[in-house]
């Protein structure tokens, strides 16, 4: 289980990351954060595609590992 004060700084922190293609939303806004949860240890946060075809869907998916790293935590998958 999740504790919500950490969900609530990854959800903070990652809010900050901008659709690259529409730079004035989040990636929060548009509902791309599909889940985040701990999984044998592991933090998982879970995104949609906006589409399969999306150019920025290895920048959005980067985007969101550096900000985990940049909190310190390592153990992590972000996931389609």
């Amino acid at each position: 289980m999740l504790s919500g004060d950490l969900k609530e700084k990854v959800l903070e922190k990652i809010s900050k990351i901008k659709d690259p293609e529409i730079p004035t939303i989040s990636i929060l806004d548009l509902g791309l954060i599909y889940d985040i949860k701990l999984e044998n240890e592991k933090l998982l946060v879970l995104i949609r595609k906006t589409y399969s075809g999306c150019p920025a869907l290895d920048l959005i998916k980067k985007s969101i590992e550096n900000y985990l790293k940049e909190m310190n935590i390592e153990n992590f998958e972000v996931k389609w």
